[in-house]
């Protein structure tokens, strides 16, 4: 064999293990990946059930949740009004972040469906609620999402 001949395999196989290479490197993406939205999904659940759990044990929190579930938020003080809105607000940013991570790629669409559900299902009470405040509460991005479901 002739010295060109050889540099020809060498050509070959240098080709061979870069796309050996790249493969690697995509799988290894791909598994980042998924373990970036896993972390962030149970990021976002914990504070949640968090959340669920103060309201649950905190017979303040808890009484007042159960007033507005059954009497409706008009039976409310207005400090249990200010409450109310003030936990409605915490989770609408909660759910604004999660809008972030999947708008980013960092939320599964499978994850990101049982955070978008809620939003729109709780939407009624939100308009109500921005529309007495001048602050932006959440993104302008996360707040077009929110009233598209609202309208669909």
């Amino acid at each position: 064999m002739k010295l060109s001949d050889y540099a020809h395999i060498a050509e070959i196989a240098s080709g061979i293990a870069v796309l050996v290479t790249l493969l690697v490197l995509v799988f290894e993406v791909r598994g980042n990946t998924e373990a970036i939205q896993a972390a962030t999904y149970g990021e976002l659940v914990g504070e949640i059930a968090s959340s669920n759990w103060d309201r649950a044990t905190n017979p303040d929190i808890a009484d007042l949740v159960f007033l507005q579930k059954t009497e409706g938020y008009d039976a409310l003080s207005e400090k249990q009004k200010y409450q109310s809105d003030e936990m409605l607000i915490t989770l609408f940013q909660l759910y604004d972040r999660a809008y972030t991570y999947w708008a980013s790629g960092n939320l599964s669409d499978e994850a990101w469906t049982r955070f978008g559900n809620p939003v729109c299902n709780l939407s009624n009470n939100f308009d109500r609620l921005i529309s007495t405040r001048s602050e932006n509460i959440v993104s302008a991005q996360f707040n077009e999402y929110r009233k598209s479901c609202v309208q669909e």
